[in-house]
């Protein structure tokens, strides 16, 4: 079966049934961000922010960046300032499989995005989201209230979204999810 945006379920499928997923309790999690670095909308700034209040609190995670492109170099840089360096892991491009096993092999998944109405925002995160679903991952996001997004996370159960584009609130958000 492939989901209309190009998510091949089978590929997931066939190496979810190769990679060992740790079940058991976890001394780090691990958060995936899948997103085209040669555009900000993501949010990213935010989640990082986020990461860095959680940080301060003691949580043990790390974020997973995973794309490329022509910003690829201010989320390092926000961590650095941040003195986050060792929770933010940039992965760059990732071929086919790789993706899907860097997935798979993550604990939680992230995604945000502005108050925008741009059609190309919406297209790209749901395409996200969809490939966040075929790994199987509980999906944290968070943006504008009353959003097609919120709709449909809630919807489907597939996590926790919040109408909030707060560090803090995104930490808190991180912190309830790999708690529950």
């Amino acid at each position: 079966m492939v989901i209309h945006n190009g998510v091949d379920l089978e590929l997931y499928s066939r190496i979810y049934r190769e990679v060992t997923i740790n079940t058991g309790s976890r001394s780090l999690y691990e958060i995936a961000f899948l997103g085209d670095l040669n555009w900000e909308y993501y949010m990213l700034d935010r989640i990082i922010e986020g990461f860095s209040v959680a940080g301060n609190k003691g949580l043990a995670i790390r974020l997973k960046i995973i794309g490329d492109g022509a910003t690829r170099r201010r989320p390092e840089n926000i961590a650095r300032k941040l003195r986050i360096q060792g929770m933010v892991s940039l992965k760059g491009y990732l071929d086919r499989e790789t993706l899907v096993r860097e997935l798979i092999a993550s604990d939680l998944a992230i995604t945000g995005r502005p108050l925008s109405r741009d059609l190309w925002n919406l297209t790209s995160m749901r395409s996200t989201i969809y490939e966040y679903i075929g790994a199987g991952l509980p999906i944290l996001s968070f943006g504008p209230e009353h959003s097609y997004i919120e709709r449909f996370i809630k919807h489907h159960s597939l996590g926790l979204y919040i109408g909030s584009i707060e560090p803090e609130d995104i930490e808190e958000s991180i912190a309830v999810m790999i708690v529950d």
